[in-house]
């Protein structure tokens, strides 16, 4: 999973290394028995590319969940505070651009000067309106959806183990299983972008 924060162990490397190399030049300079340290999990992971392979159901569990437990501190965190992404303040600079044609305009016609400020706040507001119900959606689509369909997607989960992650993290108090909706999961797993979008509310890839 790229971009994202693991707890990892210090001791277990050899040294640090400076320079960026690819994973097969890295790893026997820094971890260089990681395969040994992480046979169990390697194994894992050829079972699950293999035609053949069937995953006992408690292992596919825990394999589903943990992309959701790894997201969880990203999501806690962006809705810790409120938040304006870049689309939102654009629409704000959009809505005082609109006041601000609205005064030349009125300036040339006085009589009807309610009438064109009116149509600019509405439209404008409007804009601010859209931006602010998507924000949360165009978070997920973003900054969520690319590594938790990345590991989803090999296990192809069911709507409903996808459904009983949410309901769990949600009970344990996390933001992401009460912000993530379902719908819009299964449309990204699914690999349907145009119904994931749409119910994202955000017109742009998902991955």
């Amino acid at each position: 999973m790229c971009n994202i924060d693991l707890n990892a162990k210090p001791e277990n490397y050899k040294e640090l290394h400076k320079e960026r190399l690819d994973p097969q030049q890295l790893a026997p300079l820094t971890f260089p028995n990681w395969a040994q340290a992480y046979a169990a999990r390697l194994a894992v992971e050829r079972e699950i590319r293999s035609a053949f392979g069937k995953l006992d159901p408690a292992v596919r569990q825990v394999l589903i969940k943990e992309p959701f437990e790894l997201l969880a501190p990203r999501v806690e965190e962006r809705f810790r505070a409120s938040h304006f992404d870049g689309r939102t303040m654009l629409a704000v600079l959009g809505l005082f651009v609109l006041l601000g044609i609205a005064a030349k305009i009125a300036g040339h016609f006085p009589a009807s000067s309610w009438v064109v400020f009116g149509v600019a706040s509405i439209v404008g507001l409007a804009g601010v309106g859209v931006a602010l119900y998507q924000i949360n959606g165009r978070f997920f689509r973003e900054k969520i959806f690319p590594p938790l369909v990345a590991s989803l997607r090999p296990l192809k989960p069911t709507a409903a183990e996808l459904e009983t992650v949410l309901r769990g993290m949600q009970s344990h108090g996390h933001a992401i299983g009460e912000k993530l909706k379902l719908k819009w999961l299964i449309a990204a797993v699914q690999g349907d972008q145009a119904g994931a979008v749409h119910a994202a509310g955000a017109p742009a890839r998902l991955a």
